[in-house]
């Protein structure tokens, strides 16, 4: 704020004076010092929007410290978040966001008992996709470590407080953001929880559908957003299963993942087609997030991206 304070009246010091000299040598002095004064407010306003995006870390001791009257599952929850604040100091905000996801991404595998390999690969392959392939795996993989300690601690019948803990970083790192978009990057957060759950058998099963029942509720998922998710997670999910194994993507499937993306029946037309189109592209058009930070941005515009593809994939079915 002090930059942009001096910065302000550097610059209309500046501007009154170059009207007021008549000295060629002056005026050119002037300028520069005007220039100088809006370099100054830049500053200020980068230094304040980067600030904005790390204030939760200074918060880190904002909740009363655990007493002996509080249970040993609540005290361990406590220092496990203090822990994860602690290790974001000093980190890239795309490095928080993706650990962020990680972390409660580990919390839906354990769920029913197990950690499996599809799962922990399943959060890799997700983190990448929608960071582009611009995050710190060695720190992703010292927070995950973290939680696997966590959550063998407080056993499995105590995983829903502790992700909630988990999801409050996580809305604390995007609090600042429109409502609009911070109800998209909800999305697609639980879109990246969906595919972790679909890693090993491709279905939900019972205790992670409580899970996603019970966060549903929490936050106040409409059912509409609920069935986006899903339909999401399974074209993700689909697309990573047919990448994987190297060899073009059966065209049946292929169009079973879009029509199931765009929630369409087989005999869709064109005017079905330009309907679903217009809901993706208002939930994910990249225009929206131009003010937003640029790794959120970017996440935003590969989505878009994406659905533009399939869309024109089944515009071209009907052609």
């Amino acid at each position: 704020m002090f930059k942009i304070i001096t910065g302000g009246i550097i610059y209309i010091f500046g501007v009154y004076m170059f009207f007021h000299t008549s000295s060629f040598i002056e005026s050119l002095f002037i300028m520069l010092l005007s220039l100088y004064g809006l370099q100054k407010i830049g500053e200020g306003l980068q230094e304040k929007r980067q600030g904005r995006f790390f204030n939760f870390l200074k918060n880190k001791d904002s909740k009363p410290n655990p007493t002996e009257n509080t249970s040993k599952i609540a005290r361990n929850t406590y220092f496990y978040i203090l822990k994860l604040k602690e290790l974001f100091e000093g980190r890239s905000g795309v490095d928080i966001l993706a650990s962020v996801m990680a972390s409660i991404s580990i919390h839906i595998a354990k769920s029913d008992g197990y950690i499996t390999d599809k799962e922990i690969e399943s959060i890799r392959y997700s983190v990448d996709r929608i960071f582009n392939g611009k995050v710190n795996h060695n720190f992703i993989a010292e927070v995950v470590s973290i939680t696997k300690e966590h959550l063998n601690a407080i056993g499995l019948g105590n995983i829903l407080p502790s992700i909630l803990e988990v999801f409050q970083i996580y809305t604390d790192l995007i609090k600042y953001l429109p409502a609009e978009e911070r109800g998209e990057f909800f999305i697609t957060l639980f879109t990246m929880l969906y595919e972790v759950a679909l890693a090993d058998e491709g279905v939900l099963n019972y205790p992670e559908e409580k899970i996603f029942q019970a966060l549903y509720i929490h936050f106040g998922i409409p059912l509409e957003y609920q069935d986006l998710i899903k339909r999401t997670a399974h074209y993700n999910y689909n697309i990573k299963n047919n990448k994987k194994r190297y060899a073009p993507i059966n065209s049946e499937k292929k169009l079973s993942s879009a029509l199931e993306l765009f929630n369409l029946k087989e005999s869709y037309s064109k005017e079905d087609l330009d309907k679903a189109w217009k809901k993706m592209a208002l939930l994910y058009h990249p225009d929206k997030y131009h003010n937003s930070d640029p790794e959120l941005y970017k996440v935003m515009n590969e989505k878009f991206v994406q659905a533009k593809e399939v869309y024109e994939y089944l515009l071209n079915r009907i052609k």
